[in-house]
């Protein structure tokens, strides 16, 4: 009987995603992938590139993937996210720029982008019905932060709102509204939830305040209530996702006091984590780090850090 000659197949390549390459002190370490619609950029473990470091704020800075190119928001952080050596609040992202979150400098690189790139779909017309104000507040630009910092696109003063709470963000030609591990979480119609599209009408609630969605020109619904959040479908990356299936927020009281610096940190410069398969802790940088706290459990947007090197 003759053999037969099997062959494995070789494995298939990952496909090729934008990148953060880390450059400067922590040249070599992992690149994180941007294939996520959402990339959070702080200080404190929940967020995707956890940076823990006094020049970070908690919640720092986020990168769009709009599908169409990507882009970086500045989140109202305490010393500024910087592209190519100029500060940004808003700014897309090309082959070579240099990305610099306090200490940490990372050179964009997106082996995906085409060589002309697609119009990008314009946000929809809409505004942001709040009780207590005469005029409704616009909603301009392809993302609006919504938190306790004087600086944010829509600045909240009480205690129960966190620094940088919530985003408000194009996709698709529509909008998304993105709860930033907030404390105290953000609300939909009611419903606690980590990322929710839209609909004209909606109700949403941040800290104490509850705004109201309404997009110019769309017909009211049906029943005169806003639409209920859908469950989450596991084929569509932005669908409304619960809190309850949604990486956890911050723990309570881990968030700073709001008559202190609301962006400042504890935690030590010169620990970085970068990518899921990286488990090593970075060099030190001149200052020592303190012990940093590991990502919650079961927070899928988290990166676990390496045990920091205890302080002397």
């Amino acid at each position: 009987m003759p053999a037969l000659r099997t062959t494995n197949p070789p494995p298939a390549q990952p496909a090729p995603t934008p990148l953060l390459v880390p450059v400067g002190q922590h040249h070599g370490r992992q690149p994180l992938t941007l294939g996520r619609t959402v990339t959070l950029i702080g200080s404190t473990a929940s967020c995707r590139l956890y940076l823990p470091s006094k020049a970070v704020s908690r919640c720092h800075a986020v990168i769009i993937n709009t599908g169409a190119g990507l882009f970086v928001k500045d989140l109202a952080s305490r010393t500024g996210t910087r592209v190519n050596g100029q500060p940004v609040d808003e700014a897309d992202l090309r082959e070579g720029d240099v990305l610099q979150v306090g200490t940490f400098t990372f050179r964009f690189t997106d082996p995906t982008a085409p060589p002309v790139k697609p119009p990008t779909l314009p946000g929809p017309a809409a505004v942001l019905e709040v009780e207590e104000l005469e005029q409704p507040l616009q909603v301009p630009g392809r993302s609006t932060l919504i938190g306790r910092r004087e600086t944010a696109d829509v600045s909240l003063t009480e205690n129960s709102a966190s620094s940088a709470h919530a985003l408000l963000f194009v996709f698709e030609g529509r909008h998304v509204l993105r709860d930033l591990n907030s404390r105290t979480g953000t609300l939909v119609n009611g419903v606690k939830i980590h990322e929710h599209t839209l609909e004209s009408g909606d109700l949403f609630t941040v800290g104490d305040t509850t705004f109201r969605y309404v997009r110019k020109g769309a017909a009211a619904p049906d029943n005169g209530k806003p639409a209920q959040p859908a469950s989450p479908d596991p084929g569509k990356e932005l669908e409304s996702i619960p809190a309850d299936v949604a990486p956890s927020p911050s723990p309570p009281g881990s968030e700073s006091n709001p008559a202190e610096d609301p962006t400042a940190t504890g935690n030590g410069v010169g620990l970085l984590e970068i990518g899921e398969a990286t488990r090593d802790a970075v060099p030190p940088s001149p200052e020592p780090p303190p012990s940093s706290p590991t990502a919650p459990e079961g927070d899928d947007d988290g990166i676990p850090l390496a045990p920091a090197e205890p302080v002397d």
